[in-house]
C-alpha cells in the first residue's frame, strides 16, 4: 500500500486520483521531514510512469503536480542550504520538463528518461540531506 502526505490544498486532485485507482491510501499533513517527501515523490513518479504507459495523460499530469506542489516543497529550502543547483536543477525537471513531456505526449522512453534522472537527482539530495 502506498501513504501519500498532502496538504488540505491538494485533496481534491488527490480525492479524483483516488477514486480512479484503489490501494492509495490518503493522509493529510502539514508538515513532512524532507527524506519522507523524497519518498513520497519517488512513488508518484513511478505512479506516474504506469499512468502514462496507459495513455492517462490527465492522472499522470495530476500525480507530477502533487509531487511538486505537495511534497518538493518540503525539498528545496533544507536542499537549497546544501546544493542550490541540485535543488534548481531537479525542481525544474520535475516542475517544467517532466510536465512538458507529458503535456506533448511525448515517447514513453522520455518520460521515463526524465524520471529515471529525477531519481538520480532525489538520490543526490538524500545523500545530502541524511547528512547534518
Amino acid at each position: 500500500m502506498i501513504k501519500l502526505f498532502l496538504k488540505p490544498t491538494s485533496v481534491i486532485i488527490s480525492l479524483i486520483f483516488l477514486l480512479n485507482n484503489s490501494g492509495i491510501e490518503i493522509v493529510l499533513a502539514e508538515e513532512k521531514d524532507p527524506i519522507t517527501a523524497i519518498s513520497t515523490i519517488r512513488q508518484l513518479l513511478n505512479a506516474t510512469l504506469i499512468e502514462y504507459k496507459n495513455m492517462n495523460y490527465t492522472g499522470a499530469t495530476d500525480l507530477v503536480d502533487i509531487a511538486y506542489i505537495d511534497n518538493y516543497e518540503y525539498v528545496e529550502d533544507p536542499l537549497k542550504e546544501k546544493d542550490n543547483k541540485l535543488m534548481k536543477t531537479t525542481e525544474d525537471m520535475l516542475r517544467k520538463d517532466l510536465s512538458k513531456l507529458i503535456d506533448e505526449k511525448s515517447s514513453y522512453k522520455d518520460v521515463e528518461l526524465i524520471i529515471a534522472n529525477i531519481e538520480k537527482n532525489l538520490d543526490k539530495a538524500e545523500s545530502l540531506l541524511k547528512t547534518n
